[in-house]
């Protein structure tokens, strides 16, 4: 039985053919970023306002000091109360800007009347400020306010009754987005538009995710990045001619998201494939594509900014998608997949190919057409049911089916709220918020590697749930209230990119594959469930002075508790680092049953363990751990074997 490791050894694992062929497909990852996160701009919706044109009789503008001609986004100095005067209901205020206040036919000596007892609400701040930092309305403005649209006979119930208002038709938007999407067609009410948008491409990721895994291991890696990039391609390509089509704008989305995260995966594995399974080559090139994935966040934000207009924005985003063409001619399909497809030919072909590129001597062949292709030694087949049948297993993949649905869901909506950090320079904080994720993902890597799977992980999202929970007592608009989301996405991104080797060690071999997607899938649905969180601000009612918390801050109250929810979930898996994974479920569900507890483990602080995990089953690894005797002599006494971490 010969494994590919061992041909591997042959060929070369680590040389010039497989730095080669990843060069093309570590640039999959940061092209596919535009198209999971690009609604950020593309359909984002500007603060607006209905047309004052058509609300507010002449005569009344100049007594107002509305702007000349009323075409402005701002009102001058009293925009927030000429906007709650004439435009949005009670319960309207912030995310809405739907409707406007209904002026009834005045002749022009009452009309003269009124505007000058409208004149003398503009001397009036309309919101005050709570003990929390929030903003309320004002009861006194506002009763001051019902009782002029009383007397001058307005309406009757202005605050209840929706017949006192009419739906705007026609806004002027805030030009920090430029035309986007929904402000070109008017899409801006109801103001989940934007939304609805990103939930479609989550849902495509959600069936994208299992489906082209399924066309990965059937039909190969290579056809289906090729599939995938060209399906990308289409969809981002045609929303630009299907923008008058809502139903068939979000379809589009949807099919992006799914080739998109079918892209990713299928290189991912890929690029795993066609190195050798020890040494740091492999994760080096995998965390380097992982950076490269938030790296590119900051072109798509000043891209943006540069263009200022969605629909040259999304041919931008679309045609990097033509490297499928390179793809297709210049990668190779993976050999392990060819060879446990038992495409002999093909794969001593390949083989051949690897070797002659490394410099390594070619042989006639490497494989027999009659030999056994397995890889590994056989494991039983055993159900993934079995494993659910098992208590202590059974806490443990419920565990991190719960911290793999946390970390995606805060990710990506923390990814595509970045332009909110800070709204006076929305293309400036997205950048931000994408250069941070390098420093994350090596982080993890250092993390991992010194302090153990376990701690690090807890670290991280004590970090990433303190700066939540801080952000909701925090001001808006202040600078730590632009620096706090910043805070938390570096670690929560830190953390979701390290669950997928902390995962892959903790599944025992036998369903690795069956638990790692299970938990995917369960990442995708919180994509989506995420996005209706973020929909919560738009129900809520007038804000006061009573309100222990701003409505807009709600979504972030409950990112904070699914968070700590989440570190307390992490007292109940085991450490991973400096133990070797589990192959059957009956080790699974033993795996971690004597390990002392991760309070005693962050307690005791042990550098020689510490040491240990920097480590490696190679030579280095060797060298370094003679040269830890000689520094640490407890470091002797620890056991020295590190397990080959699977990405």
């Amino acid at each position: 039985m010969i494994g590919f490791d061992a041909i591997l050894e042959k060929i070369g694992g680590s040389g010039k053919y497989q730095y080669r062929q990843c060069m093309p497909l570590t640039l999959v990852l940061p092209l596919m970023s535009w198209h999971l996160l690009g609604n950020a701009f593309l359909f984002a919706i500007p603060e607006k306002r209905c047309y004052m044109d058509r609300i507010v009789p002449d005569s009344c503008s100049s007594q107002l000091a509305l702007p000349h001609g009323m075409g402005n986004y701002s009102l001058g100095e009293n925009d927030d109360l000429l906007r709650y005067l004439f435009i949005v209901k009670s319960d309207d205020v912030k995310y809405g800007n739907c409707n406007y206040r209904k002026f009834p036919q005045f002749n022009e000596s009452k009309l003269e009347s009124v505007c000058r007892d409208l004149q003398s609400f503009t001397e009036k701040n309309l919101y005050k400020k709570a003990e929390n930092g929030t903003d309320y309305l004002d009861p006194q403005v506002l009763n001051n306010l019902k009782n002029l649209t009383e007397q001058h006979g307005f309406n009757d119930d202005w605050v209840e009754n929706d017949d006192n208002f009419i739906k705007c038709d026609s806004w002027i938007y805030d030009d920090t987005f430029g035309v986007t999407g929904l402000t070109e067609n008017d899409w801006a009410c109801p103001g989940s538009a934007s939304q609805n948008l990103q939930i479609a491409v989550m849902v495509g990721v959600f069936w994208g995710s299992p489906l082209f895994g399924w066309t990965s291991d059937t039909y190969g890696r290579k056809p289906t990045i090729v599939a995938c990039l060209s399906l990308c391609l289409a969809s981002m390509a045609l929303i630009r001619f299907a923008s008058h089509s809502w139903i068939l704008l979000l379809a589009l989305r949807m099919f992006d998201g799914a080739g998109a995260i079918g892209a990713i995966a299928a290189a991912f594995v890929l690029i795993s494939e066609i190195f050798e399974s020890v040494g740091y080559h492999k994760i080096m090139v995998l965390q380097v594509a992982q950076a490269c994935f938030g790296l590119s966040q900051i072109g798509l934000a000043y891209l943006a900014k540069g263009l200022a207009d969605w629909s040259p924005l999304s041919t931008y985003i679309a045609a990097p998608c033509l490297l499928v063409v390179f793809i297709q001619v210049f990668n190779d399909e993976s050999p392990r997949w060819l060879i446990n497809k038992s495409y002999i030919y093909e794969a001593n072909e390949l083989c051949k190919k690897i070797a002659r590129v490394n410099g390594r001597q070619v042989e006639k062949s490497y494989l027999s057409e009659n030999e056994n292709l397995n890889e590994e030694e056989e494991v039983s087949q055993e159900s993934f049911m079995l494993a659910m049948r098992k208590p202590r297993l059974r806490k443990t993949i419920l565990n991190l089916c719960f911290q793999w649905f946390m970390l995606s869901g805060l990710y990506y909506t923390l990814a595509i709220k970045a332009t909110e950090f800070d709204k006076n320079d929305p293309h400036k904080s997205f950048a931000i918020s994408g250069l941070l994720e390098a420093p994350a993902c090596f982080g993890t890597l250092l993390m991992y590697q010194f302090m153990g799977r376990r701690p690090s992980t807890f670290y991280m999202e004590v970090v990433g749930g303190l700066s939540l929970l801080f952000l909701i007592f925090v001001p808006a608009g202040s600078a730590l209230a632009n620096t706090l989301p910043q805070i938390g996405k570096f670690a929560l991104s830190a953390a979701y990119g390290g669950i997928y080797i902390y995962s892959a060690e903790i599944f025992p071999t036998s369903i690795k594959n069956f638990g790692i997607g299970m938990c995917s899938a369960v990442a995708r649905i919180a994509g989506v469930a995420a996005q209706l969180i973020e929909k919560i601000p738009t129900l809520c009612g007038v804000p006061s002075e009573d309100d222990w918390i701003s409505c807009d801050k709600i979504p972030y109250f409950v990112y904070c508790v699914l968070t700590i929810i989440g570190c307390f979930l992490m007292f109940g898996l085991p450490e991973t680092n400096g133990h070797e994974s589990p192959n059957t479920i009956e080790e699974g569900e033993a795996f971690g049953q004597s390990q002392q507890s991760l309070i005693v483990q962050i307690l005791s602080c042990n550098k020689s363990a510490s040491l240990k995990k920097a480590n490696s089953t190679s030579s280095i690894a060797k060298s370094n751990n003679n040269l830890q005797q000689e520094l640490h002599p407890l470091t002797h006494s620890a056991n020295e074997s590190s397990p080959e971490t699977d990405l």
